[in-house]
C-alpha cells in the first residue's frame, strides 16, 4: 500500500540510505523534502551541531535548529526536538524559551564512556543533521559543526 506526504507526493523508501528510517523520519503526514525546501525559502534556517556539558559527569551532542518555518517546526517536533532558548557556549546550554528560540535535541552520554561509543554517537548526530539538511533549500550548507547560533542574528 502506498503512503503519501501531506503535500500529496508519494513517500519513497529510504531504508537503503538509513539503517532505521522510522527513527529519523516519520515522513507521511509531512511535506516531502522537495516541497519542504520550497516552503523554507523565506527562512534562513540553520542547523548547529555542538558539544555541551549538561550535568556533572555528563555531556551531550546537541542539534539546534534556528529560524524554521511552521511546517519544518512541526517536522522537528515529531522527531523529538524541543522548543528552547539557543545555547551560548559549551557551558551555557539553552534554557526556557527567550528572545532567541531554537528547536533543540540532545544526545547525552557519560564523559567516561569508551571513545568508540562517542564516535558512533558522533556518526549518528552527523547523519541526522544531514538528513534534516535535505529538507532545507541550502542543503548541507545550512549545517555548522562545532558552532552555536549567533546571539545577535
Amino acid at each position: 500500500m502506498d503512503s503519501y506526504h501531506s503535500c500529496g507526493h508519494q513517500v519513497l523508501p529510504i531504508a537503503d540510505l538509513y539503517a532505521d528510517e522510522s527513527e529519523y523520519a516519520p515522513r507521511s503526514g509531512f511535506f516531502c523534502s522537495h516541497c519542504m525546501q520550497s516552503v523554507q525559502v523565506p527562512f534562513n534556517t540553520r542547523i548547529y551541531v555542538n558539544l555541551q556539558q549538561v550535568a556533572p559527569g555528563m555531556a551531550a551532542f546537541v542539534l539546534e535548529v534556528s529560524d524554521s518555518g511552521p511546517e519544518f517546526a512541526d517536522f522537528l517536533a515529531a522527531l523529538g526536538f524541543a522548543f528552547r532558548q539557543a545555547s551560548l557556549s559549551e557551558l551555557e546550554p539553552g534554557g526556557e524559551v527567550g528572545l532567541q528560540p531554537v528547536w533543540r535535541k540532545e544526545f547525552w552520554f557519560d564523559v567516561n564512556i569508551q571513545p568508540a561509543h562517542v564516535v558512533a554517537l558522533m556518526d549518528r548526530i552527523r547523519e541526522e543533521a544531514l538528513l534534516l539538511a535535505d529538507y532545507l533549500p541550502n542543503g548541507a550548507a545550512a549545517v555548522s559543526f562545532a558552532a552555536f547560533p549567533d546571539p545577535n542574528p
